[in-house]
Formats: C-alpha cells, structure tokens, sequence
C-alpha cells in the first residue's frame, strides 16, 4: 500500500481496524481500513491534508485521531465517522 512523502508516524485505533500514518512533506494523513486478515486498503477520500508538516498521530480511546503539527506546539483532532474524517476541532 502506498502512503505519502516522508511517513513519520503510524497508529492504529483502538479495534486494530484504522491505520493512520502522518506524511510529513505533503501535510497529509493517510487512513487505511485493516481487513480481518490484515489487508490494508487506502479509505475513500485519503490521504486527508492536515495542516503543515504532520510528525505524530494517535488515536485517543474515543477514537479521535490527533495530529501532532509543525511547529511542536500545535496540534489538530478530528473524529472519524465511517473512516473519514470530519472536520478538526482542535
């Protein structure tokens, strides 16, 4: 499976059944649904821009997906509702 420029980061959520991985370079995340055999493939609409130069990502318990943004000090959440992502809130 393809990801973007300069994968920094991956997480999965809490099930093991989304992938997230920050693309540092293009200021994207990518989100993949891990099939029960564990086959990625790419959700519809990634990757998702993010904000400038994305370094981390973590799912909360909840399964919000935070991105750790440049500089250091900035970060965005988003929910996810059926693997896309809606708008930030953070």
């Amino acid at each position: 499976f393809a990801v973007g420029q300069t994968p920094r980061s991956l997480a999965f959520n809490a099930d093991g059944g989304l992938l997230a991985v920050a693309n540092f370079d293009d200021n994207t995340v990518s989100l993949f649904s891990i099939a029960t055999s564990g086959v990625p493939s790419a959700v519809a609409a990634s990757p998702v821009h993010v904000g400038q130069m994305p370094w981390a990502v973590a799912f909360s318990p909840a399964g919000v997906l935070v991105t750790a943004l440049e500089p250091r000090e900035s970060f965005q959440a988003r929910t996810i509702n059926a693997g896309l992502l809606d708008a930030s809130f953070a």
